[in-house]
């Protein structure tokens, strides 16, 4: 029997700036920019290590390691602010795994993400009761899955074809993405850097998320390079013992 899909609902382009705006902690901010930037599913953010970014690459990209169903795939950096960022974050990063745990030396679970990522929901305003599952628990509208579904929901509102989408986002599931076609990671990479890059022919940012989110990225840049300055201070600080 096929099962049922439901049109998910995504973050307009105001809540996803609200829901950036209420995060102090650059490792949820973090988090967050790679679960809407690149898509990526809580599980996938949650394994990355550092060693799974290759930044100094013509065309940089996220290696992603034993996904959905067992799929490898390499995503895209679109967002070229993101790297001197993600770069300054890793020098800040105690573990091999970017979303460390602090109770152990592994990777943070996803349910401690997600619980995370729905207080930020919460003070923004969009911890939205939805409906309730067989056994009568709350489900809300939006959870951090809805990232993933807002950038595949604004690469086909900029025309991006499904096959595209499909590469971007690892679906393996014809049902999911119906057009299939081989795209080769270069043409890839060079089509999504067109949805951040200005009009050539207004010179303004192109408008997939808005000026915020570039915007919002530089904040993150700020705290992250004030955290290492906090860092160093330390470790110079003379000690008395």
């Amino acid at each position: 029997m096929r099962r049922t899909q439901t049109i998910p609902d995504i973050f307009s382009r105001q809540e996803l700036k609200r829901v950036f705006m209420t995060m102090g902690q650059p490792k949820l901010l973090i988090a967050t920019a790679l679960g809407y930037y690149a898509g990526l599913r809580i599980s996938e953010v949650c394994k990355l290590r550092k060693v799974d970014f290759e930044l100094d690459r013509e065309r940089p990209f996220i290696k992603i390691i034993d996904s959905k169903f067992g799929v490898h795939r390499n995503v895209p950096i679109i967002v070229k602010p993101l790297i001197p960022i993600l770069t300054n974050y890793f020098d800040l990063v105690p573990s091999q795994f970017i979303m460390w745990s602090k109770k152990a030396n592994g990777p943070l679970d996803t349910k401690t993400l997600s619980e995370e990522f729905k207080l930020c929901l919460n003070k923004a305003g969009l911890l939205i009761p939805n409906v309730k599952d067989k056994i009568g628990r709350v489900r809300y509208k939006y959870h951090f899955h809805t990232l993933r579904h807002t950038i595949a929901t604004h690469m086909i509102e900029r025309g991006f074809t499904e096959s595209y989408v499909q590469k971007f986002l690892g679906h393996k599931d014809i049902e999911t993405v119906q057009i299939y076609t081989h795209i080769s990671n270069p043409e890839l990479y060079d089509k999504l850097s067109t949805m951040f890059e200005a009009e050539k022919s207004s010179k303004k940012p192109t408008e997939l998320f808005g000026q915020e989110s570039l915007i919002e990225l530089e904040r993150l840049k700020l705290e992250i390079e004030r955290l290492k300055l906090e860092n160093e201070k330390i470790k110079i600080a003379p000690r008395f013992y």
